[in-house]
């Protein structure tokens, strides 16, 4: 019963839609800038997500658990020689948020228009990523 759940859960996931603006949103950087990924999820699953949703070729690399978000932030940081306050955590959890402020990485939350927001209120959030695609 339990691997039962899990493949309803897993592809459900892999079906569900994108956020709105995120496709623009890679398609615009993945060439420009290494995007990493820094899941909860257990990183086996979360590989075979990104694989089924043909999103690999978008990241440098995608890490889930059983290592904590903090953690892979700070080893990737290392890893590809760059200082996680000049990075960009978009995320939508406060696992997210935590992981952000553990780094001293800005941080900006997506909250879909009919979610309650978790997040504290001095910090960023937008409801698809639209805005930021067009930024760039």
């Amino acid at each position: 019963v339990v691997s039962t759940y899990h493949d309803i859960v897993e592809t459900k996931v892999i079906e569900c839609d994108w956020i709105e603006g995120a496709r623009e949103l890679l398609d615009s950087v993945y060439q420009k800038i290494p995007l990493f990924v820094a899941s909860g999820t257990p990183q086996d699953e979360l590989r075979r997500i990104v694989d089924a949703r043909g999103m690999s070729h978008y990241f440098t690399e995608t890490r889930g658990s059983p290592d904590k978000k903090d953690v892979i932030v700070r080893d990737v940081a290392i890893r590809f020689g760059f200082n996680p306050t000049n990075a960009l955590f978009l995320g939508d959890a406060m696992t997210d948020y935590h992981a952000a402020m553990a780094c001293n990485c800005p941080f900006i939350g997506v909250v879909a228009h009919d979610r309650e927001n978790p997040f504290p209120e001095n910090s960023q959030t937008v409801e698809n990523l639209l805005f930021i695609a067009e930024l760039l």
